[in-house]
């Protein structure tokens, strides 16, 4: 049976944060690699042992602000509205179904939802994190 909005949210709002693969820990290790990723892009050209040096900068200055690393590419101080809008976009957007996975014959992410979600089911995902994300960093 196909999840409404509101039993979506409370089932996602439930594990979101908890244990599993939404756990706490779990969001950190994305956020640590989206922050790593970051670096290792923004590193000078010639650099020696690119990753070495994005893990040793991470790990000595950025790995407390595991949060806010989801917010940098967010800009400004945002509502729960806004951060909710902006995931869910960056979740389901153009960036999500461009080819971002070389040597696929899909493009994006979107063809690799798990269980075929509604599109209600996605926003009320989203917006789960969304609130997680927003009570981490307030």
């Amino acid at each position: 049976a196909k999840l409404d909005y509101a039993s979506a949210f409370v089932t996602a709002f439930e594990k979101v944060g908890s244990d599993g693969v939404c756990s706490y820990s779990a969001l950190c290790a994305d956020m640590d690699a989206v922050k790593i990723a970051d670096i290792i892009n923004n590193a000078t050209e010639g650099a020696t042992s690119t990753f070495t040096n994005a893990l040793s900068q991470y790990y000595s200055l950025d790995v407390e602000n595991h949060f806010a690393n989801i917010l940098a590419d967010i800009p400004g101080i945002l509502s729960y509205d806004e951060l909710n809008t902006q995931i869910y976009h960056r979740m389901t957007g153009s960036q999500e179904t461009a080819d971002t996975i070389p040597g696929t014959d899909n493009p994006g992410l979107i063809p690799y939802k798990g269980n075929n979600p509604t599109m209600q089911v996605m926003a009320a995902c989203c917006s789960a994190l969304a609130h997680y994300v927003h009570t981490e960093t307030a």
